[in-house]
C-alpha cells in the first residue's frame, strides 16, 4: 500500500493528537498537525498533503480556507471537515465541496476511515490520467449535473452519431471515481468505472480531442475489459467545457470497426463539444 501525507489542523490539542493517532495507526501515512490556519498554510506551501483532516472555526481564518489552499497546490487533495455540525456555517459550501464528519456522530471515526481511503489512498493509486485542476474541475461537473438541458444534449449527441455514422454516442461526465452518460443515441457503451474510461484521457488529450483507431491494439485499452467486452474498436472524444472553462463533460462517439480520424473529424466534433458548452445553464426554452 502507498504511503499518503495527512495533514489534520484542530484547534483543540486533544482532539488533534487523538486524531493524528488514529491515523497513524490505520493507515501507513506521514501524518502532520497544526492548531491554526497560518501554521497549516506554511505546511500546505511546504509540502502538500494527500489528505486534510480540518476543523471549521480557527482564531485566524476557517477550514474551508485551508482546502482552498490544499487544492490549489495539489488538486487531488481529499479534504475532510472534522467539526461540530452546529458551527458550520452551511452557505460558505456554495463554492466548494469538501466532506463532512460530525465530530457528535457515534461512527465518526469509522466514517473518518472510509473517507480517508477513498480520497487519499485510492486517489495515489489511481491508473487514470488526472487534469492539473481536477479538484474545480469536479466541482463544476456536479454543478453541470444539477442542472443540465438533457433534451438539448441529446440533440448535439444525435448530431454527432449521424455525422460519424456511428450506432452509439454520448456525452460522458466523468467524476472522481466513476464515469455517468447523461445522453445518449444507441446503445449506452460507456463504463461505469473511471479507470476503465476512455473519456477520462480525452480530459488530457492534445487539443483536449482523442481519437483511437483500434482498441484492441492500443495498450491504453487493449487489456480493459469493460472497453473490449462493449465492443467498441474506434473511439473520438472532445471535451465539452462550461463557462468557466472547466472541463464538464466529454462527447463521445463509439465504433465498432478500426477508424482513423482525421484533422476535420477532430475538429467538426470540437466544434460540437462547443455548442454543447454553450448549452450549459441555457433552459428549455431558450434552446428551442
Amino acid at each position: 500500500m502507498e504511503s499518503i501525507a495527512v495533514l489534520v489542523v484542530d484547534r483543540d490539542e486533544p482532539t488533534r493528537s487523538e486524531l493524528a493517532a488514529f491515523v497513524a495507526e490505520e493507515f501507513d501515512a506521514e501524518v502532520r498537525t497544526a492548531d491554526s490556519v497560518a501554521t497549516a498554510t506554511e505546511m500546505v506551501e511546504s509540502e502538500p498533503p494527500t489528505v486534510l483532516v480540518t476543523g471549521y472555526e480557527f482564531a485566524d481564518g476557517t477550514g474551508l480556507e485551508l482546502v482552498a489552499l490544499a487544492r490549489e497546490h495539489n488538486p487531488s487533495c481529499g479534504c475532510i471537515l472534522y467539526t461540530h455540525s452546529e458551527t458550520v456555517d452551511t452557505e460558505s459550501f456554495e463554492d466548494v465541496i469538501v466532506d463532512f464528519v460530525a465530530k457528535e456522530s457515534a461512527n465518526d471515526k469509522e466514517v473518518l476511515r472510509g473517507l480517508i481511503e477513498q480520497t487519499g489512498i485510492e486517489q495515489t493509486q489511481a491508473s487514470h490520467p488526472v487534469p492539473d485542476t481536477e479538484q474545480q474541475r469536479l466541482d463544476a461537473v456536479e454543478r453541470f449535473r444539477e442542472g443540465g438541458n438533457i433534451e438539448a444534449f441529446e440533440r448535439v449527441v444525435q448530431l454527432a452519431a449521424d455525422h460519424f455514422g456511428v450506432d452509439s454516442a454520448a456525452l460522458v461526465v466523468v467524476r472522481r471515481d466513476d464515469v455517468e452518460a447523461i445522453a445518449t443515441v444507441g446503445p449506452d457503451l460507456v463504463p461505469e468505472f473511471r479507470d476503465q474510461s476512455l473519456s477520462t484521457h480525452a480530459l488530457v488529450a492534445d487539443e483536449q480531442v482523442l481519437g483511437v483507431e483500434d482498441t484492441r491494439t492500443d495498450p491504453r485499452f487493449s487489456d480493459i475489459d469493460a472497453v473490449q467486452d462493449a465492443g467498441i474498436v474506434a473511439y473520438l472524444g472532445a471535451t465539452v467545457r462550461d463557462q468557466t472553462g472547466e472541463a464538464v463533460a466529454v462527447l463521445s462517439v463509439f465504433g465498432s470497426e478500426p477508424r482513423a480520424f482525421d484533422a476535420d473529424d477532430r475538429e467538426y466534433l470540437g466544434r460540437l463539444a462547443t455548442l454543447a458548452g454553450d448549452l450549459i445553464g441555457l433552459d428549455d426554452g431558450e434552446t428551442e
